[in-house]
């Protein structure tokens, strides 16, 4: 996944979820205006497995990843 831009996670946004990355993902050159530039986890659980790539993205917080578990 890669080029895309939102407010929030860029490349993913889960929200009270439970996401899983695993196997051959590639993150790249996402963008988010505030927080989680590839992902962006809100009061959810996240799985980073194998081989999981996350390559210039960015973010005011969190270029690659944000996790907020609250």
């Amino acid at each position: 996944m890669s080029g895309n831009c939102a407010s929030y996670g860029g490349g993913v946004y889960a929200l009270s979820s439970t996401l899983a990355l695993a196997g051959s993902v590639v993150l790249r050159d996402n963008t988010a205006v505030s927080y989680g530039g590839a992902v962006d986890c809100d009061s959810s659980q996240i799985t980073v497995a194998d081989s999981v790539s996350m390559l210039r993205n960015r973010a005011e917080l969190g270029g690659a990843m944000y996790v907020d578990a609250a």
